[in-house]
């Protein structure tokens, strides 16, 4: 019974653990929430990646886990032709690409392929914006 208990207790901090420290991958924002956010009066960030990635994965982690960043992972097919057309818009050449969205105009942050410089410009953005 006591290895029962313990058992139970070591799962449940896992599950626990797991769960503070992974981001929410599960929901994908696809290109029809992204447009009607964007005619919103709301402002967001746009995160375009690809899963396998380096500077993706280090960026991915080094931003906030906050609703106000939507990552999309081109990986998909389906996702690929669904933004082809912002990606071409955007003049997208490499990922990671992070966009500032609002006032319903797209803002692309300096850096594109590179998560250090992207950062560095997501938090001058947001100490800008406060």
């Amino acid at each position: 019974m006591k290895k029962i208990v313990i058992l139970a207790i070591i799962v449940a901090a896992g599950c626990t653990l797991y769960h503070l420290f992974t981001k929410n991958e599960s929901a994908t924002f696809n290109f029809d929430q992204y447009d009607s956010l964007k005619r919103s009066d709301n402002s967001f960030y746009l995160l375009i990646e690809k899963n396998g990635c380096s500077d993706c994965n280090e960026l991915n982690n080094s931003l906030p886990v906050d609703k106000s960043i939507h990552r999309v992972d081109l990986n998909n097919e389906k996702m690929m032709e669904s933004w082809s057309q912002f990606i071409s818009e955007q003049e997208i050449k490499y990922v990671p690409s992070l966009f500032l969205v609002k006032n319903n105009g797209v803002e692309k942050l300096e850096g594109e392929g590179n998560a250090n410089v992207l950062l560095m410009n997501y938090q001058k953005q947001n100490k800008e914006s406060r």
